[in-house]
């Protein structure tokens, strides 16, 4: 197929983005299970109490000195509501609250421990939670963009496919959390920058883009200032450190209007929440958990396309020759390592799913055109076993015959060396496209059935009732 005709790509570009958008559809509201995390109701509350009473009233976790309500009871479970709640900046949960009124959400006021009234609401995740896919067609196009420029069509269709496919960044994508936005203005950020130094866009637009979307990042989630060195590293590399005064004034503009929110609700209560904020910095691992034990919500899933990401992200970081896109990994990773608790979620990787799917797609593009010995057998090394896992998902009873049929196929793939080179490309290449189809496979059976599911709510069942902390007693 040829893929230098602009409408060729385009079209297979569509041909993977309306399966992946249907795939995220599908079962929308029961996976991840409703409770996985309450955030998504906290989130909604929040914001519906705001456009229908004026009042900025939900649960929250951490503690202030005057804006306790007391405990009120759903689905039993107890929340801890406050008013006003600081817990995160305004813009995703008004965004949120002003869309989820075209739901119709299910009035519950009632009274709390303290007897002060309050307003819950009952919702149809499987409603709230289509507000998710249009950040996720956002990013999907605005990744296929940016890869486009920068590596290549190929490159950009596998990494999309991936992008669109992968298990993990479905079941994450689905869920009403503000991480979904912060990966939007990171990717509408970049693109702007790159396609800027690439003469595609004017100045003007590229500085506007930025302003606007540094901003609308730090009014979304205070860890979303990761994208300011992600772009300080763009414009040095570019050497054009004089746009660096563009991010810092996006900075300047969304924290003036955060300083702005949260003096208009009480600024000595928000300096009261930040302090107990502080108290999360305990643990220093969140590289360690978000590579090597990857979760959805808070229990581990060991999608192995995340763990591979890692791997070919680096693999491309220690090229001679690489993109400076391949480096919004670690600056990412080592900012938000400064934010990041002892608690760490599954969603805190959504903004770095799109460049991991990127790290894969790369590298397995240059191994399928340059099929050498040391990279083809570290791919191998990587991508193997992950094939024969689906046939393991397939038929567990099965799996003393499926070692006996990797060894077969490993020893194959380094049979193939021993062939003259075009017949060993030849079958290298068939073997690559094998294995990337069984992953494939494997990523849609893992959404699509009750597997995952069940294992979701195994772990939350396994939980005692959500109660407050007892910091709140």
């Amino acid at each position: 197929m040829d893929l230098t005709k602009p409408k060729t790509v385009l079209l297979l570009a569509w041909l993977i983005f309306l399966p992946a958008l249907g795939l995220r559809l599908y079962h929308i509201g029961q996976f991840p299970p409703p409770h996985a995390t309450d955030d998504e109701y906290g989130n909604v509350w929040a914001g519906l109490n705001f456009w229908y009473n004026g009042e900025f009233t939900t649960w929250s976790g951490l503690a202030g000195k005057n804006q306790h309500y007391g405990i009120a009871m759903f689905d039993n479970n107890g929340y801890f509501m406050v008013s006003p709640s600081f817990d995160h900046p305004p813009l995703f949960t008004l965004t949120l609250g002003a869309l989820a009124r075209l739901t119709s959400p299910e009035r519950l006021p009632q009274y709390t421990s303290k007897n002060i009234p309050v307003n819950l609401w009952r919702l149809d995740l499987g409603k709230i939670r289509l507000f998710m896919m249009p950040m996720f067609c956002a990013c999907f196009w605005l990744l296929f963009s940016i890869v486009n420029s920068a590596l290549g069509p190929a490159t950009a269709l596998l990494t999309v496919f991936i992008y669109g496919f992968m298990s993990f960044a479905v079941a994450q994508s689905r869920l009403v959390i503000s991480d979904n936005l912060t990966a939007v203005w990171l990717l509408a950020s970049t693109w702007a920058a790159w396609h800027w130094i690439k003469g595609s866009i004017s100045t003007s637009k590229m500085r506007w883009t930025i302003v606007l979307t540094t901003a609308a990042a730090l009014l979304t989630k205070l860890p979303a200032l990761c994208q300011v060195p992600v772009l300080i590293a763009i414009f040095v590399w570019a050497k054009k450190p004089r746009e660096i005064l563009t991010v810092v004034a996006g900075v300047l503009l969304g924290g003036s209007l955060f300083l702005a929110w949260n003096f208009w609700l009480g600024f000595e209560e928000f300096l009261s929440v930040m302090q107990s904020q502080a108290g999360r910095f305990r643990g220093f691992n969140a590289f360690q958990i978000m590579s090597g034990t990857p979760k959805i919500v808070d229990t581990v899933d060991l999608n192995f396309v995340v763990i591979a990401g890692w791997f070919c992200a680096l693999a491309q970081v220690l090229r001679r020759q690489t993109s400076p896109l391949f480096f919004i990994i670690p600056v990412y990773m080592i900012t938000f390592t400064f934010f990041a608790g002892d608690v760490i979620f599954g969603w805190y990787a959504l903004p770095l799913l799109p460049w991991l799917a990127m790290a894969i797609a790369a590298t397995t593009c240059q191994v399928y055109r340059r099929p050498r010995t040391g990279p083809t057998l570290g791919w191998m090394l990587l991508f193997l076993p992950a094939a024969f896992q689906a046939f393991y998902l397939a038929r567990p009873e099965s799996a003393m015959a499926l070692r006996y049929g990797y060894a077969a196929a490993a020893a194959l793939l380094i049979f193939a060396y021993l062939l003259p080179q075009n017949r060993s490309r030849h079958l290298i290449r068939v073997a690559m496209v094998i294995i990337l189809g069984l992953i494939f496979l494997r990523e849609v059976y893992d959404i699509t059935s009750d597997r995952k599911s069940a294992h979701l709510q195994q772990a939350q069942a396994s939980r005692q009732p959500r109660l407050p902390p007892g910091l709140f007693a």
